[in-house]
């Protein structure tokens, strides 16, 4: 019997030694996971999004402790978010694509905008869709946007296959303007020979590593904004 309680003795302090084990084992991973997530603000500012907005105003949130950038002033009106674009380095923050107008109350299209979060001049788009002759409605520009991962092999994108009527009497000319986010900018690049293919870009949007973004149609006229290739305003700093 005294053989027996010893033995059970034992097996009990063994399994409770296997208990502590584990308990500490997992104590450290749980702490190093945690200094890791305080030390490294690269994965708090690559966790950076939009929070809400409030007028011309975009505001900010982390997915960690530390506190987001100061509110942005876009100086824009009817403000909506699309999404954001991810540069390949680590260290680098995200930019974020909008649609605004640059007025309140005014007759101009709404275009698409790209910030970076701690500010500096945005890089402006035109709307994609169709963009159509007043008297006519003979189709001048027609355009499809898309955004994310849109190009295999390649990362986070703002990409517009174009076409363009160059000629009055010519067919429309294609183009691919593609912006791709960089560490230091948006770097735009307008092809009108060998860009990428519309049919790989619509199946990685069946994937859902690239989005599409809904055109829509308009007349051509004093109003409009029309820019078919690089942004007007110089490059986004993130």
């Amino acid at each position: 019997m005294i053989l027996v309680r010893i033995k059970s003795i034992s097996l009990n302090c063994c399994y409770y030694l296997i208990f502590l084990s584990i308990s500490y084992c997992l104590g450290q991973i749980t702490t190093t996971y945690e200094q890791v997530a305080k030390a490294d603000p690269q994965n708090q500012s690559r966790a950076l999004n939009i929070d809400h907005i409030e007028g011309p105003k975009i505001y900010f949130k982390t997915g960690a402790n530390s506190p987001p950038p100061s509110p942005l002033d876009t100086q824009l009106f009817d403000l909506k978010p699309l999404g954001k674009l991810l540069p390949p380095e680590e260290d680098a923050a995200p930019y974020f694509l909008v649609e605004a107008k640059p007025c309140l109350n005014c007759f101009l299209e709404k275009a698409l905008y790209v910030f970076g979060a701690r500010g500096g001049k945005p890089a402006a788009y035109t709307y994609p869709g169709r963009t159509l002759e007043p008297k006519s409605k003979q189709v001048l520009m027609e355009s499809r946007g898309f955004f994310g991962k849109c190009i295999p092999g390649r990362g986070d994108v703002l990409l517009f296959f174009q076409l363009e009527r160059v000629d009055r009497h010519k067919q429309l000319q294609p183009s691919v303007l593609i912006a791709e986010a960089t560490k230091e900018h948006l770097e735009d690049t307008l092809l009108e020979r060998h860009g990428p293919s519309l049919r790989q870009t619509l199946q990685l949007v069946k994937k859902k590593a690239c989005s599409e973004i809904p055109g829509q149609t308009r007349t051509a006229d004093s109003h409009s904004i029309y820019i078919h290739t690089a942004s007007t305003s110089s490059p986004t700093k993130s």
